[in-house]
């Protein structure tokens, strides 16, 4: 259990020392030239700048004994206020823990980038200026200060920030009339030593199955070399998901891979928590974790971690993605601890992937009539040689005449690959019948994907030949 602090006496010295509270309350005026006020940002998405934030380093107060590993975390309330926790440790990390909660309101709704900060619950009511005067790209870090330049404070989404963003961020303040000599780092834990990423409240898992699309992905060894990757998920019987994950190797004229496993929910009050192992003997045994730690709403892309950040996977239900959705998105995976800057696009065909092919299709001998018609394309994923629910598939034949179908019972592979299939038409019998001359039937066939909308169709030329001839 955290210890908290609430002597009378440290209260205003705490509060200066926080991140939310960046007035001089307790402090000495220190000496700084009169100038303008600093410039604060255009504008803070309130709720893209709430969460957890690291104070990576901060302005030297000689009066306020040292703080370590000290966090700033921020919720929107109902009211539209933000609830601010600030944390720290007394003299090093392993010290003893101290909280402090406040509340601040914004004060420039024009921008959002000024907002004022007290701690009514502490005894203090007194406002104390926050002024957002630098953001990073999706929110990676900010810098605080108020209007007098007093106080400064950098943030970042991480415990550590690497050395030239750190640099940079420092000579930009130089130049704003900041005086770097004031400005002391802060003790910090690793970034693996960070808390784990949040899931999602729940998950519907019948809603989460079916084809999912990488879109994007941190590099990892494992995964490196695939392109045009997909996730199939199928509900069991038993409530464990069968996935097959499938790819193609080094570009997208590569050749096919895949890799099937089971997945166990894990944590059953949100399903959002789950454990997977894969059919493969060097990993038996092992079970990976599976984390959703975003959803759409409408279930149309996730993003899955595990409980280090070691991975991320960004899927969509179609291939490509709204570039509006992609950056919401990664504003999402920053606030949870990521670097965007280590997200890499995961190449997927392009367009339409379906093509339906036509086929010389001959009577054979039994009856009813048998029609063999390709369809190829890596939207075409079947399994077990059934095709799957993503798809429709309708046939029409001139005159009107009604056709039966049904899926064949195994894909027809072509020299190895995974993306040519068959299907195998069962014509009626009164086809059959009259229809052994050599004459004609064109049939339409088209399929779509339902998900992605994506369809194709081709007439198919059905010659019926008379039974000897037929092989």
């Amino acid at each position: 259990m955290h210890t908290v602090f609430t002597f009378r006496n440290y209260q205003k010295t705490m509060v200066v020392f926080f991140l939310s509270a960046f007035s001089i309350i307790g402090l000495p005026q220190m000496s700084f030239p009169q100038m303008m006020p600093p410039e604060t940002v255009d504008y803070v998405h309130v709720s893209r700048y709430t969460g957890l934030w690291y104070q990576i380093a901060s302005y030297f107060n000689p009066n306020i004994g040292d703080l370590a590993g000290v966090t700033a975390e921020y919720t929107i309330n109902q009211d539209g206020t933000v609830k601010v926790v600030n944390k720290g440790f007394v003299g090093d990390l392993d010290g003893t823990p101290v909280m402090i909660e406040g509340i601040a309101r914004v004060v420039d709704e024009e921008t959002n980038a000024k907002l004022a900060v007290s701690f009514p619950e502490f005894g203090i009511t007194e406002e104390s200026e926050y002024w957002i005067i630098e953001l990073g790209e999706y929110y990676s870090h900010a810098v605080v200060t108020n209007s007098q330049r007093s106080s400064l404070f950098i943030l970042n989404r991480r415990p550590t920030m690497d050395d030239a963003t750190y640099q940079d961020i420092i000579d930009r303040l130089s130049r704003n009339g900041f005086d770097p000599e004031q400005i002391v780092k802060t003790p910090q834990i690793e970034d693996d030593e960070m808390p784990p990423p949040e899931t999602v409240d729940f998950v519907d898992i019948e809603r989460y199955m079916g084809l999912w699309y990488e879109f994007a992905r941190y590099p990892v060894p494992f995964d490196e070399d695939g392109v045009a990757v997909t996730a199939e998920y199928t509900l069991n019987k038993d409530g464990t998901v069968s996935l097959i994950n499938r790819s193609l190797v080094g570009d997208l004229d590569g050749p096919p891979n895949s890799i099937e496993g089971v997945a166990r929910v894990v944590d059953e009050e949100t399903n959002a928590k789950l454990a997977v192992t894969f059919d493969r003997p060097e990993l038996e045994g092992i079970e990976f974790p599976y984390w959703i730690i975003e959803l759409d709403e409408d279930y149309q892309w996730a993003v899955v971690t595990n409980d280090t950040r070691f991975v991320l996977y960004i899927l969509s239900r179609t291939p490509t993605m709204d570039d509006a959705v992609y950056e919401d998105i990664l504003y999402r995976v920053v606030k949870q601890g990521f670097d965007a800057d280590s997200i890499e696009l995961t190449p997927q065909l392009e367009g339409c992937s379906i093509d339906v092919v036509q086929e010389t299709v001959l009577r054979s001998r039994w009856s009813p009539s048998v029609a063999l018609i390709t369809i190829t394309g890596t939207d075409t994923d079947w399994v077990g040689g059934l095709v799957s629910d993503n798809f429709e598939i309708t046939y029409s034949a001139e005159q009107s005449r009604e056709l039966f179908w049904l899926p064949g019972t195994f894909p027809f592979l072509n020299e190895g690959t995974q993306t040519i299939n068959q299907l195998i038409i069962l014509l009626p019998s009164w086809f059959t019948a009259c229809c052994f001359d050599g004459s004609v039937e064109i049939m339409t066939v088209e399929v779509c994907n339902t998900q992605t909308e994506c369809c194709d169709s081709d007439e198919v030329a059905i010659t019926m030949l008379p039974l000897g001839l037929a092989q």
